[in-house]
């Protein structure tokens, strides 16, 4: 027998609208009124539409924070109002994620009418009354035994330390191509949607095959205007300026490879400024003996928005004889940690150095040192990174980052010692527990 609650919830469903009679564009605001009509983003909706007669194979590059996941929830809401018996599969980089957007996607599918299951409409899994449904799955996990008459993943790489890495890459591809793409019904439909990262990222390696429908859709058109006008260009502009290498794959959709000079240009200061704060970072040698590696310390002073690099300590040396060279530094400017992006094998080497009376932060490394390098570059290349007319570090440390391409290059440890040293700047500075009680301070000895 019918309850109560759901024959009211009919009877109000009755009295307005067929929603699943509505374009997709229209369909969007009227599910809910937050969100404007995705003109924008007409190509991707075009594809849901064309889903519903035919096959559809497509890869389609969005960038990142234009309203691309929430067309593709209401797009899969809108093919399941119109045909409730069709089951999808949803994906996304990790299970977790995938079903936050589940629930998002079940919310709408009621409230367009779709009719669930009672006994079948857990988030991650949910089903209709005639049999179709959604489930969210994430990359790498299983979805064997759940046909799909469409498939749909949705950012399947984390980040850009995740695209990075030639591993997670094949992961990807190999999940995607044995697992995921099997499980789609004759004349079903894929829809591989994500900002693009890497030359290779999913749709970079799925375009090589010519099968494939591509779809770009740049952040500023060809003609210079901006995709959607909710993103001006002034506010993207911001975004090229804080990395072209990050502009070019995850704004333009047209990632480009490594090996170009990351560095241009060569900025000086006269002076120091009287008053600023202090980020130092290191990039220590592996080992605690070795004599092949370079160890490089960069002190980085910052003032009105401009970085001066005002003090270089460069050496191949054993631990010892290092820190005396960092403790010179830090008597000069005594205030704050050295900054360290290092491996788990490096922390110990971070221990010693704390152990020999200059405090190393050892931070466990998450990227390579050519993503790493990519704010610091940028503020470099504006003209925001200063360096001094004359110093006796100044000529080995302008030409490693001229010729720093993130490819096989000879030296690197400066580069990653500046860009410790600016990451102290973008978030936040590290206070060990005993500069709380006045040891040091992260600032200037100068009035900040």
């Amino acid at each position: 027998m019918e309850s109560l609650a759901r024959q009211r919830l009919r009877q109000l469903r009755s009295k307005r609208p067929k929603l699943s009679q509505l374009d997709l564009l229209d369909f969007i605001p009227a599910i809910n009124p937050k969100y404007d009509r995705p003109e924008h983003l007409e190509p991707v909706v075009g594809l849901f539409r064309r889903a519903e007669r035919e096959e559809v194979r497509a890869l389609v590059s969005v960038p990142p924070q234009f309203g691309k996941t929430e067309t593709i929830l209401m797009g899969c809401t809108w093919l399941l109002a119109r045909h409730p018996d069709w089951p999808i599969i949803y994906t996304a980089y990790g299970a977790g994620l995938a079903v936050s957007k589940s629930r998002i996607a079940r919310d709408y599918a009621r409230d367009a009418g779709v009719e669930l299951r009672d006994d079948s409409s857990a988030v991650a899994e949910w089903l209709t009354t005639s049999g179709g449904g959604f489930r969210a799955r994430g990359v790498g996990g299983p979805v064997t035994g759940n046909p799909a008459k469409l498939l749909i993943v949705d950012d399947p790489h984390k980040d850009r330390a995740d695209a990075e890495s030639a591993l997670m890459r094949q992961r990807a591809f190999d999940w995607f191509t044995s697992t995921a793409s099997t499980r789609v019904h004759p004349g079903g439909s894929i829809i591989c949607l994500h900002t693009r990262w890497h030359e290779d990222d999913l749709i970079g390696r799925l375009s090589k095959d010519s099968s494939w429908e591509v779809v770009n859709l740049p952040a500023i058109k060809a003609d210079g205007t901006p995709l959607w006008h909710k993103r001006p260009v002034e506010f993207l502009e911001r975004a090229k300026s804080a990395s072209e290498y990050d502009w070019w794959s995850l704004y333009m959709g047209s990632p480009r490879p490594r090996g170009g000079g990351l560095f241009r240009g060569i900025h000086h200061y006269d002076e120091l400024p009287k008053r600023y704060r202090v980020g130092k970072g290191v990039d220590l040698a592996y080992s605690a003996k070795t004599r092949a590696d370079y160890s490089s310390g960069v002190v980085l002073l910052e003032s009105d928005g401009y970085y001066y690099v005002a003090d270089v300590q460069r050496a191949q040396c054993e631990v010892p004889e290092f820190v005396t060279r960092l403790k010179a530094a830090d008597a000069r400017y005594p205030t704050g940690s050295w900054h360290w992006f290092c491996s788990t094998t490096e922390r110990g080497l971070a221990q010693l150095l704390t152990d020999g009376g200059v405090h190393v932060n050892g931070v466990l490394a998450t990227a390579d040192k050519f993503v790493r390098a990519q704010a610091v570059s940028a503020a470099w290349n504006e003209g925001k990174v200063l360096v001094p007319r004359d110093a006796p570090w100044l000529r080995a440390f302008v030409d490693e980052m001229a010729l720093f391409t993130g490819v096989s290059d000879k030296h690197d440890d400066q580069v990653d010692s500046l860009a410790s040293a600016f990451e102290l700047f973008r978030s936040g500075p590290y206070i060990p527990p005993r500069a709380r009680n006045g040891g040091y301070r992260f600032g200037s000895d100068r009035g900040f």
